[in-house]
Formats: structure tokens, sequence, C-alpha cells
């Protein structure tokens, strides 16, 4: 291991990336917009290939994609993405910073692939879903193409570029989505499900890596681990917690793929409200806040405008009656 650190001459490690220091409030607005039109655009489409998928798929379909989704989540739980987070975080970011949380999610994510390609056979029996045999290597191939794109990201994320998140979530989800439906309708069966998972991931690929304008070099060193450890982990404890989702292992281990699905339908239909509040407001307030560390006051500011914003929000979203979606599920 040791032998793989490289140490930086002095001149290549003054590469800062400084926060946002003017402009704060027009940059906040712009971004809170293309948050929003981020998530307007992948709830539209996901609704849209969810009510048609719906009446093509019984619920034991979408269990099963749900069930191996699921467990690609929790081992990729083990990747350091969340050290993309520390990246935003960071005030005196360096070349050697993103280098090393780039081959550290990088190795990682080809890692966890490999141990998941060779116990896929044996998870299925332990599920007792032969399907998931099959499915693990498909839809795993994410853990290596999402820790590609957590550098790329954190850089768009720290410019308060949203511009190029909500590019990449419009192709994305239109690629994945249109396929999907085409796959679905021509029989594929839930083959179209994960399919669209994994095309969804290779298109942010395509689109985060040139718009950050970042290539990762090779300064892998101990100080950058140092400095990014601390919060780096917070961070990862609370990713742990969020995508970890106990709650569908659970149902989908004792309750089997059928109670699964009709379990995935409810916490769809409540993500996309949820997306719809907090989701707009957090990426930016997270790194406008890490911008305004040295000013306290601006930053109390910010953080009660940006915790009472979703709330408002989610009242309007939750006391608006409307008609339920026309979503019907094959027996």
């Amino acid at each position: 291991m040791t032998d793989m650190l490289v140490q930086m001459p002095p001149a290549a490690k003054a590469a800062p990336r400084a926060h946002l220091r003017s402009g704060r409030a027009r940059a906040a607005m712009a971004g809170s917009l293309w948050s929003l039109v981020n998530i307007l655009v992948a709830t539209t489409i996901s609704a849209a290939v969810f009510v048609t998928a719906s009446r093509f798929l019984s619920p034991g379909d979408f269990g099963i994609v749900a069930l191996a989704t699921t467990v690609v989540m929790f081992i990729s739980c083990a990747i350091p993405i969340a050290f993309g987070d520390a990246l935003v975080q960071r005030t005196d970011l360096r070349d050697d910073h993103l280098d090393t949380v780039f081959w550290a999610c990088a190795g990682f994510g080809v890692l966890l692939y490999c141990g998941l390609w060779l116990t896929a056979g044996w998870i299925a029996v332990w599920a007792e879903t032969p399907a998931l045999a099959t499915l693990l290597p498909v839809i795993g191939v994410r853990l290596m193409l999402e820790s590609v794109t957590v550098v790329p990201t954190a850089l768009i994320t720290r410019a308060v570029q949203f511009r190029y998140i909500a590019l990449r979530t419009t192709l994305a989800n239109l690629l994945g989505g249109g396929v999907c439906i085409v796959m679905v309708i021509m029989g594929a069966g839930y083959w179209a499900l994960a399919v669209s998972q994994v095309l969804s991931s290779v298109v942010a690929v395509m689109v985060m890596l040139p718009a950050a304008r970042w290539w990762p070099g090779v300064a892998v060193t101990r100080a950058a681990a140092r400095d990014l450890w601390r919060f780096g982990i917070f961070s990862a404890g609370n990713r742990l917690l969020n995508e970890m989702r106990l709650d569908q292992m659970l149902v989908g281990l004792l309750g089997g793929p059928v109670m699964l699905g009709l379990f995935f339908f409810a916490r769809r239909l409540f993500q996309m409200l949820s997306d719809l509040t907090v989701g707009v407001f957090s990426p930016v307030s997270n790194v406008l806040l890490a911008s305004m560390q040295g000013e306290p006051e601006k930053c109390r500011r910010a953080f009660l405008i940006a915790s009472y914003a979703p709330a408002s929000r989610w009242s309007l979203v939750h006391n608006g009656p409307g008609p339920s979606p026309p979503c019907r599920v094959s027996p």
C-alpha cells in the first residue's frame, strides 16, 4: 500500500478550487431553480415509466429488481462515496484530495463488484430468489460506474453548476426510461428495469466527467486522506443510514418479492413527494453553507432559510388534494 502513495511537489499541491465568495444569493436562486428542474424532470419521467411498466409487470417483477437493487445499494455503502461531500466542504481543496478520493472510490467499486459477481449465486440461494444470481452481476455494474462520478459531481456541486446535474438527470432518465418502456413492451420482463438502471449510470459518467473539466492524476497521499477523514466518516455514517434500506431488505427476505413490490410502490410515491421538497434545497444549501464556514452570522441565517423553505413547500404539497395516479398493476 505504501508504494502506491505518490508524494507531490510543493508547487503541485497549490491548486485551490475556492468556494463561491460573491453573488451567493444569485447563485442560490439559480441553483435552486436548476435543482427544481432536475427533480421535476426525474420525477415526471420516472412516474411515466413507473405507470407504464406497472401495466405490464407484476408486483413480483418489481420486487425482484428492488431486492437486487437493495443488495447493491447495501454493498455500495462500503465505497467512500460520501467523501465527495468532504470535497464540497473542504476550504483548501487540492489536487491530491481529488485524486485520493477518486482512486479510493474506483478501487473499492471494482473490488466490491468482483466480490458481488463471485457471491451472486450464494446470495440467490440464501434469499431463496434464484433470479438474483443473474440480476446482481448486471445491476452491480453500477458500483463501478457510480464510484467514478463521485469527484466530478463534487466539483460541479462545489461550483454551484447544477445545470450539469440537471442535464445528467434528464439524459439518463430519458435514455433509461425509453429503453425500459421498449423492453417492457417487447416482453423483457424485469430485465427492462435492471438494464435501465445500468444505462442511467453510463449516461451519468459520460456527462459528469467532461462537465467537471477534470481528469484524475496519481497524487494519492496519506495527508489528503487525513484531511478529509473526519468529515468524510461523518458523512459516510449519514449515508449509511439513508442508503442501507434495511426496511426493503427485510421485507424482501421475509415477505418475498411480491410483498416487496407492493412496498416499493408505496415507497416510490412517498419518495416523489419528498424529492419535490427537501430534494430541491438540500444540494444547494449544503454547498452554500460550506462556503460560509468563516461567516457564522451569514451561516446561521442561511441555515434557518434552508430549514424552513422545504417545510413550507412540503406543507403545500401535503395539503393540496389531487386525484390518484392512474396506476394499474397487472396480476
